[in-house]
């Protein structure tokens, strides 16, 4: 009996939750904030809850060093343009990938991502 399509789907959907669960650090960055500055201003913007809801080439862009690409990836479109908006420097999205901000402003005390309990 061949396969349905919904059974497609539902084995893909199984196989994007398990990779999720075994990337390093995507459950710190899920919900929190990322405060970045450029040179039109400084932007505060909420990633979004669940990392199943992200861009599909978050993960590669990270990789790749597209610091920008993988933040908003992570955001709704229009948190996107508002972080696009302020013309972010490098340094200060690699900074908000390290050290996210928590949903009071504050800094995260949990490792982010490249950042091991140790450090």
């Amino acid at each position: 009996m061949p396969k349905k399509p919904q059974d497609h789907q539902k084995k893909a959907a199984e196989r994007l939750r398990d990779e999720a669960k075994k990337l390093p650090g995507i459950e710190e960055l899920a919900g929190l904030s990322v405060s970045v500055s450029g040179r039109r201003g400084e932007v505060t913007v909420p990633i979004i809850d669940d990392p199943l809801e992200w861009g599909a080439e978050v993960m590669g862009l990270l990789r790749s060093g597209d610091y920008l690409g993988a933040i908003c990836g992570m955001l709704t479109d229009e948190d996107a343009a508002r972080l696009h908006a302020v013309r972010p420097t490098i340094g200060s999205l690699m900074t908000a990938l390290m050290e996210p901000a928590d949903e009071a402003g504050e800094e995260s005390s949990e490792p982010s991502v490249g950042e091991s309990q140790a450090s």
